[in-house]
């Protein structure tokens, strides 16, 4: 296990209904209580890891990667061991070898036909570096792993969960309004 611990807030068994702000200003009610378990650490990822999160991401270069990706493709299994000390340091520490962590940011028009001149019709776009990457999906595999793994999950949630799509969320909506017409 690596790195110092996330939270060390203590976990109560008791639901007591929590204020949230709503976007539309009117609070909302929620009775979720704080969770039984704690992410803490991150484990240290083996190099066959490394290698598959590698070897599954797309071959593009942007701007800040010192060399092409192809490249640390072809040679991979001899800079393997280096770049698993590097992602696992990354884990440890909490952030990225200071190398790693050049980003260029360029402003690019959110939609065509809008005032170019008027800045607000504009949003950054971030390039990062490709090992940024590789550390940033490493993160997110173990962290969705741990949230699966304790059912942490809104078991309806839709968008950016695997084997769900807005039209299985459609179709629960669909149901409950039978259910409930019945």
């Amino acid at each position: 296990m690596l790195s110092p611990p996330l939270s060390n807030s203590s976990t109560s068994s008791t639901l007591k209904p929590t204020q949230l702000q709503s976007t539309g200003n009117s609070p909302v009610q929620s009775t979720l209580g704080p969770s039984p378990v704690v992410f803490e650490t991150f484990d240290e990822c083996p190099a066959s890891d490394v290698a598959r999160t590698i070897n599954s991401s797309q071959s593009k270069m942007s701007e800040p990667d010192p060399f092409p990706t192809d490249i640390l493709k072809q040679f991979l299994q001899e800079l393997l061991p280096y770049i698993t000390d590097m992602c696992n340091a990354s884990l440890q520490e909490g952030c990225l070898s200071t190398s790693q962590r050049r980003v260029i940011v360029s402003p690019r028009l959110k939609k065509s036909g809008p005032d170019e001149a008027d800045v607000s019709n504009y949003q950054s776009v971030s390039n990062l570096t490709f090992m940024l990457k590789v550390a940033e999906r490493l993160v997110c595999q173990q962290f969705c792993t741990f949230l699966e793994k304790h059912s942490l999950l809104p078991s309806h949630q839709s968008a950016y969960w695997r084997h769900h799509s807005t039209e299985t969320a459609v179709l629960k909506i669909v149901l409950d309004l039978l259910l409930a017409c019945d």
